[in-house]
């Protein structure tokens, strides 16, 4: 019986520390270390409440009420983006149901929003008694297929791009399909020393040789990965390639139609206040790139991925353009930035005032948690919106790249960046000969 009690605790060792290193997949949907630490201690949590209810010999339903209990009442106080106070606990019991939605909605990093580590701490916790009662129970192969599991969710809330994906993944299928061999070889052992009911050193002789031979092989398989991971790729396609944000355009007045108001109804209306602008740059309200032959829009159905995605506070929004237009112009990286206020007056509408090369959009005043709740931004036309609208008194604070301004010389080698555009469909002739006019090659810019 203490041999038994032995080996279990070396499974849950390995169980324990192989959960630790499927932690890792959460440094990339988080952007930081913060989701790995937040995994790291629900693994370690649920690990206490899986011996603690395998030891009182709890069932299912009571081990589930006390994880539950652990999960609400420790979260708020733990979790670094919730609330320590009984609003925290609303925000943790919420966000149990809709950070799985969420954190795919919204776009990377995570910790631009809070409630987020939820994921990565539900995750630890529940694959830490999960796994743990397994062990507990001998089904070694249960737990195993538990750790695989919560490091698969880290990877499929994540990103495309992953570092290492090759590496991370060996290391826990190795430990994985090692504890099953030691268990196998175990249970073979321990079957033969039953048939033959004596414990004959000659067992334990070929009980060595397997494990020696499952170590061998492997050996033989980690190796095999190491050579191949360099020429895998390491890109994949997660569970975000596959979610539109529910944002419709079609809900909400075109900008065109705002253009013509404010150039007549408002003409003389003083609309907002703007303070640190950068000499010549300009406001935006929208950037229009389809046409349907009645009315100008903003394309969603371009091959770019999603447009609208909700923002936060630290949500990089330049990020996109900034490396495209780069690429495109051979400009050079903007190094300087500019912080510009906006104080609405009588602008009343749900799209966003930005300036050019906007890096992040702060909203502050009375409004400031409604607007951050409903602020979405497009970084392929740098458009912004607000579904619940805009209104006197609100507050948005921009931080804006100032690029470097380019000489003639420079100018003069360079082409029109190659930018995809919206959909356009029943244009007249005379439109699209005056718009090639337009682009046609020149000799001066």
């Amino acid at each position: 019986m203490s041999t038994l009690l032995g080996k279990r605790w070396v499974y849950q060792l390995l169980i324990t520390v192989l959960l630790l290193v499927g932690t890792v997949s959460f440094i990339v949907p988080f952007g930081a270390a913060v989701g790995v630490l937040v995994a790291a201690v629900g693994v370690m949590l649920g690990v206490v409440v899986g011996l603690a209810t395998a030891r009182a010999r709890l069932s299912a339903l009571p081990t589930l009420a006390v994880a539950a209990a652990a999960h609400v009442l420790l979260a708020p106080l733990l979790l670094p983006d919730v609330d320590h106070n009984l609003h925290g606990v609303y925000t943790v019991l919420s966000a149990t149901v809709t950070v799985w939605r969420d954190a795919l909605a919204l776009p990377l990093p995570l910790t631009a929003f809070s409630g987020m580590t939820v994921l990565p701490w539900l995750t630890g916790l529940t694959g830490g008694v999960l796994a743990t009662r397994a062990v507990a129970a001998d089904r070694l192969h249960l737990a195993g297929f538990v750790v695989l599991g919560a490091a698969a969710i880290g990877v499929a809330w994540g990103a495309a791009d992953t570092p290492l994906p090759a590496a991370s993944g060996a290391t826990l299928m190795a430990g994985v399909l090692g504890m099953w061999a030691l268990a196998a070889q175990r249970g073979r052992r321990e079957r033969v020393a039953e048939a033959l009911e004596d414990s004959d050193s000659g067992i334990a002789t070929a009980a060595r040789r397997g494990v020696a031979r499952a170590g061998v092989l492997l050996t033989v398989i980690a190796l095999a990965v190491a050579i191949a991971a360099p020429a895998a790729p390491h890109a994949r396609t997660v569970l975000r390639d596959l979610f539109t944000p529910p944002l419709d355009l079609t809900e909400y007045a075109t900008p065109l139609s705002l253009v013509r108001t404010l150039e007549t109804e408002l003409a003389s209306t003083t609309l907002m206040e703007v303070s640190g602008m950068p000499e010549g740059a300009r406001i935006r309200i929208a950037a229009l790139d389809s046409y349907d032959g009645l009315s100008a829009s903003i394309g969603q159905g371009s091959s770019t991925g999603p447009h609208f995605q909700h923002i936060g506070e630290g949500t990089p929004l330049a990020a996109m353009d900034a490396a495209a237009t780069a690429d495109a112009t051979g400009a050079v990286d903007a190094v300087n930035t500019a912080t510009v206020s906006f104080t609405l007056d009588d602008y009343t509408y749900p799209w966003v005032p930005t300036v050019a090369n906007a890096l992040s959009i702060t909203p502050s005043g009375t409004r400031a948690d409604a607007i951050a709740d409903s602020l979405f931004y497009d970084s392929f036309s740098s458009t912004g919106i607000v579904t619940a609208r805009l209104a006197t008194g609100d507050v948005l604070t921009e931080t804006i790249a100032i690029p470097d301004t380019p000489s003639d010389s420079d100018l003069a080698g360079l082409s029109l960046a190659n930018v995809e555009l919206g959909s356009v469909e029943d244009v007249p002739a005379a439109v699209q000969a005056l718009a090639r006019s337009l682009v046609a090659p020149s000799r001066s810019r």
